[in-house]
Protein backbone atom coordinates (compact mmCIF):
# COMPACT_ATOMS: atom_id res chain seq x y z
CA UNK A 1 0.00 0.00 0.00
CA UNK A 2 1.64 2.94 -0.53
CA UNK A 3 0.73 6.48 0.92
CA UNK A 4 1.34 9.66 -0.38
CA UNK A 5 3.61 11.94 1.10
CA UNK A 6 2.14 15.06 0.50
CA UNK A 7 -1.35 14.50 2.21
CA UNK A 8 -3.21 17.95 3.15
CA UNK A 9 -3.24 18.06 6.76
CA UNK A 10 -5.89 20.75 8.08
CA UNK A 11 -4.54 23.05 10.77
CA UNK A 12 -7.42 24.07 13.53
CA UNK A 13 -8.06 27.57 13.21
CA UNK A 14 -7.63 28.87 16.85
CA UNK A 15 -9.60 31.87 18.31
CA UNK A 16 -7.84 34.48 19.74
CA UNK A 17 -9.38 33.54 23.45
CA UNK A 18 -8.25 29.97 22.85
CA UNK A 19 -4.90 30.99 21.90
CA UNK A 20 -4.20 32.94 25.21
CA UNK A 21 -5.93 30.13 27.36
CA UNK A 22 -3.28 27.61 26.13
CA UNK A 23 -0.39 29.85 26.39
CA UNK A 24 -1.66 30.57 30.15
CA UNK A 25 -1.12 27.05 30.61
CA UNK A 26 2.44 26.83 29.85
CA UNK A 27 3.17 30.73 31.41
CA UNK A 28 4.38 28.97 34.42
CA UNK A 29 7.39 26.74 32.73
CA UNK A 30 8.09 29.57 30.37
CA UNK A 31 8.68 32.10 33.55
CA UNK A 32 10.44 29.20 35.65
CA UNK A 33 12.77 28.16 32.67
CA UNK A 34 13.57 31.95 32.15
CA UNK A 35 14.09 32.68 35.70
CA UNK A 36 16.81 29.86 35.66
CA UNK A 37 18.39 31.16 32.91
CA UNK A 38 18.98 34.52 33.71
CA UNK A 39 19.51 33.71 37.52
CA UNK A 40 23.49 35.32 36.96
CA UNK A 41 21.97 38.79 36.64
CA UNK A 42 23.44 40.55 39.47
CA UNK A 43 20.54 42.93 39.47
CA UNK A 44 16.76 42.20 40.15
CA UNK A 45 15.48 44.38 38.06
CA UNK A 46 17.52 43.07 35.28
CA UNK A 47 16.23 39.25 35.22
CA UNK A 48 13.05 40.64 36.16
CA UNK A 49 13.20 42.61 33.04
CA UNK A 50 14.68 39.58 31.40
CA UNK A 51 11.99 37.50 32.13
CA UNK A 52 9.59 39.91 30.98
CA UNK A 53 11.25 40.07 27.60
CA UNK A 54 10.99 36.45 27.41
CA UNK A 55 7.22 36.21 27.87
CA UNK A 56 6.55 38.86 25.34
CA UNK A 57 8.83 36.94 22.75
CA UNK A 58 7.32 34.08 23.46
CA UNK A 59 3.50 35.13 23.30
CA UNK A 60 4.78 37.05 20.06
CA UNK A 61 6.06 34.03 18.54
CA UNK A 62 2.83 32.01 20.11
CA UNK A 63 -0.07 34.13 18.74
CA UNK A 64 1.34 34.53 15.21
CA UNK A 65 2.93 31.34 14.24
CA UNK A 66 0.89 28.25 13.31
CA UNK A 67 -1.36 26.67 15.77
CA UNK A 68 1.71 24.28 17.97
CA UNK A 69 0.99 22.29 20.62
CA UNK A 70 2.04 23.50 23.89
CA UNK A 71 4.80 19.95 23.89
CA UNK A 72 6.26 21.69 21.04
CA UNK A 73 6.46 25.07 21.64
CA UNK A 74 7.90 24.28 24.97
CA UNK A 75 10.91 23.02 22.98
CA UNK A 76 11.55 26.53 21.25
CA UNK A 77 12.04 28.00 24.74
CA UNK A 78 15.61 27.81 24.64
CA UNK A 79 15.54 30.13 21.19
CA UNK A 80 13.45 32.69 23.13
CA UNK A 81 15.86 32.97 25.75
CA UNK A 82 19.07 32.93 23.98
CA UNK A 83 17.14 35.43 21.82
CA UNK A 84 16.78 37.84 24.79
CA UNK A 85 20.51 37.07 26.06
CA UNK A 86 22.03 38.13 22.97
CA UNK A 87 19.68 41.65 22.87
CA UNK A 88 21.20 42.15 26.22
CA UNK A 89 24.72 41.27 25.55
CA UNK A 90 24.10 44.17 22.49
CA UNK A 91 22.06 46.67 24.68
CA UNK A 92 23.90 50.09 25.50
CA UNK A 93 23.99 51.38 29.09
Amino acid sequence: MLIPMTVPVSIPVLSLEDRQQAFVTILPLLETKARFAFRDLASRHDREDAVAEVVALAWEHFRYSRPLPASLFIKQIPLLIATVRQQLNNRPV
